[in-house]
C-alpha cells in the first residue's frame, strides 16, 4: 500500500543493507499459428537478498517462483483470453511478545527479518473484446474479469499488542490487496 511518510509511523525500523544482490531466470514458451488459437506458458525463478548487518536476509518483495499461463482465441471481430499467474509468498517478520518480570514492562522482540512468508498467491483473469468496423475507423468494446477466483493476495500485517498481568500476547491482522 502507498504511504504518503511512512516513516514517520511509530513502528518503522531503518534497513539499511550494506549490499544487495538481485538474481533471476525467465523462461517463455509460446505458440502462435495459423489459426485462431494462441498459447503461452512462463516461469520465473528470483531471488533478492540483502545484507543486513553480516546477514543474508530475504527483501520484502522478494518472490521466488512465478508462473503465468495464457490461452487465447482470435478471429476477426473476436478475441478471448484466460490467464493464470501464480507467485510464491512474499517474505514476512513475525514478532513476538514478552513480558520481563524485573522491570513489569511488555516488550517487542521483532523476531527474524523476512523470516516467514505470506501464502501462495494465483490469479485467474478473463477477458472477451469484441471490434465494430467503423466508416474510418474501429470501436473495440471488451469485459474483464480479474482474479476471477477472488483469492486476496496478503501483502502487509498490523499488530495489537493485548497485556493482561504478566502476560502478553500479539494479535496479527493480515492484510490483503
Amino acid at each position: 500500500p502507498v504511504q504518503l511518510l511512512p516513516e514517520v509511523g511509530p513502528d518503522r525500523v531503518k534497513v539499511a543493507p550494506a549490499g544487495s544482490q538481485a538474481r533471476g531466470l525467465e523462461f517463455l514458451l509460446r505458440q502462435r499459428g495459423e489459426g485462431p488459437w494462441s498459447w503461452w506458458l512462463s516461469y520465473a525463478w528470483s531471488r533478492v537478498i540483502d545484507d543486513v548487518d553480516g546477514r543474508k536476509v530475504p527483501r520484502s518483495w522478494d518472490q521466488r517462483h512465478g508462473i503465468g499461463a495464457g490461452l487465447r482465441y482470435a478471429m476477426q471481430d473476436w478475441e478471448i483470453a484466460l490467464t493464470d499467474t501464480f507467485h510464491t509468498g512474499w517474505p514476512t517478520t513475525h514478532p513476538d511478545a514478552v513480558f520481563d518480570a524485573a522491570t513489569g514492562l511488555a516488550a517487542i522482540d521483532p523476531g527474524e527479518r523476512n523470516a516467514r512468508r505470506y501464502r501462495n498467491f494465483n490469479s485467474l483473469d478473463f477477458r472477451a473484446l469484441r471490434r465494430y468496423s467503423l466508416p474510418d475507423s474501429t470501436l473495440e468494446v471488451f469485459f474483464e474479469a480479474t482474479n476471477v477466483l477472488g483469492q486476496r493476495n496478503q501483502c502487509c500485517s498490523s499488530y495489537s499488542v493485548r497485556v493482561s498481568g504478566d502476560q502478553v500476547e500479539i494479535d496479527r491482522n493480515v492484510e490483503r490487496w
